[in-house]
């Protein structure tokens, strides 16, 4: 069968991330995001949501899988939290997230602009001009996340999918001046949360890191002599410069306080054009603290305790005061609700168990979507759910309604209830061949 213009731009995208080395691939249906994902690994099947997408694939990267999630730019919204988070504490594998960006509202209620998300998230943004630009940027972008030590954003626009023009998928050109070698890549990251501020230096030397690496792909002479700047795969100009990175490189915030009268395209907002004239105000010192987090009361001491970490793959915490814990068990925390879906991401890409501590706000959340999908693929999970009917580490507010375990009873092999006073002697995997254990500590 003969593929339209579409469906042979997003085939050409996806065979380059699968010879890129792209392991797993979770994904949310929206503008045809499956033919991408299923070009990339056969038969798989779509999340309940796009945070699930997100979490399942960053589990996968935090064990040394190099993961790919899709999703339409309305998912990026959806996922800010979880991407955030993500970008302070890293990845083990490369991670890809492909948002295919409904410039056109094809298939949207209205149109969204999903690059003004990425002064919040703070990670590096890949915009290609043609298809071409797209095949050799993928060819080497699980490289480029390891070593940044950030999830890469490739941003699709409905334009772009829509181009006709050829494709060498042997000349892959010289796209990417050399990274900055400055955080290999980890095949596992068994360490503990750490500091806040620990976090907070690795996250802002990134920033530094991510704009030098941008700044590298433009150089002088490459802004001189031009009459306008195109963004992504808009409508070029003849002495226009291209940009296909974010953060917008300085070198252009320069050129255009030179010349004032510049021509900008740009697919979606005027996001581009606001940023640009944003940078021609004084610059505006400030100073900041950063401080660690509070010394808190290990409640959970013994529950905590009683786990054989050594029989995981990977331990997820949730938020909560029991992250900070006193054994050095939590390998990662990401953001509220989302340690279920990492953990079985992790699970689904080592072949065996992971563990995820959760609490009660955090498991209502999203634990019912993330246990169900979780099962669904098959993950080997051990879930700890600390149960006291209060929003602990905020004030101690009581929750809305109990936690009903019933509702995922058939979704989970086995379910474990002991009371706060009296807990489980030994948390462990040792003999447990499949599906998902949930140990309930009811306070």
């Amino acid at each position: 069968m003969k593929l339209d213009t579409v469906a042979m731009n997003l085939r050409h995208i996806g065979t380059s991330l699968a010879s890129a080395g792209a392991e797993v691939v979770y994904y949310y249906p929206g503008m045809r995001g499956d033919l991408l994902a299923h070009t990339i690994v056969k038969n798989v099947k779509p999340s309940f949501n796009e945070r699930n997408a997100f979490e399942f694939a960053y589990g996968a990267s935090l064990v040394g899988g190099r993961s790919v999630t899709i999703f339409k730019g309305v998912g990026l919204a959806a996922t800010l939290d979880s991407i955030h988070h993500a970008v302070i504490n890293g990845v083990g594998g490369g991670m890809v997230i492909v948002v295919l960006e409904d410039t056109v509202a094809h298939s949207s209620p209205e149109i969204i602009d999903s690059r003004v998300l990425n002064d919040y998230i703070h990670t590096l943004v890949l915009e290609p001009a043609t298809i071409q630009s797209a095949v050799n940027m993928t060819a080497h972008v699980f490289e480029l996340s390891e070593q940044l030590d950030v999830p890469i954003i490739l941003r699709i626009t409905y334009d772009l999918l829509q181009s006709s023009s050829p494709v060498d998928t042997d000349d892959l050109g010289t796209v990417y001046a050399t990274p900055p070698a400055v955080m290999p890549r980890l095949e596992l990251r068994q360490k503990s949360i750490g500091a806040w501020s620990d976090r907070v230096e690795r996250f802002e030397k990134k920033q530094i890191v991510i704009r030098a690496y941008v700044a590298q792909q433009y150089t002088a002479s490459s802004v001189q002599d031009v009459d306008g700047i195109v963004f992504g795969a808009a409508q070029p100009t003849q002495h226009a410069l291209t940009i296909q990175h974010y953060p917008i490189p300085a070198a252009v915030c320069t050129l255009f306080s030179e010349k004032p009268h510049l021509t900008i395209r740009e697919r979606g907002s005027n996001y581009a054009e606001r940023t640009l004239r944003s940078n021609l105000e004084p610059a505006i010192d400030s100073s900041f603290i950063h401080e660690g987090i509070a010394p808190v009361m290990h409640d959970w001491d013994d529950v905590l305790r009683a786990i054989n970490k050594k029989d995981y793959a990977i331990v997820i915490g949730d938020e909560g005061k029991y992250t900070s814990d006193s054994f050095g068990l939590i390998d990662s925390c990401l953001c509220m609700g989302s340690s279920l879906s990492i953990a079985a991401g992790a699970s689904l890409y080592a072949g065996s168990r992971a563990m995820a501590i959760i609490g009660d706000f955090a498991y209502q959340f999203n634990g019912y979507a993330s246990i169900v999908e979780a099962a669904a693929r098959h993950a080997l999970l051990d879930i700890v759910l600390l149960d006291d009917g209060k929003a602990s580490s905020t004030g101690g507010q009581d929750a809305l309604t109990s936690i009903d375990t019933g509702d995922v009873a058939s979704h989970i092999n086995t379910l474990h209830e002991y009371a706060y006073t009296q807990p489980p002697k030994k948390i462990s995997a040792s003999g447990i061949l499949a599906g998902i254990t949930l140990y309930r500590i009811k306070r």
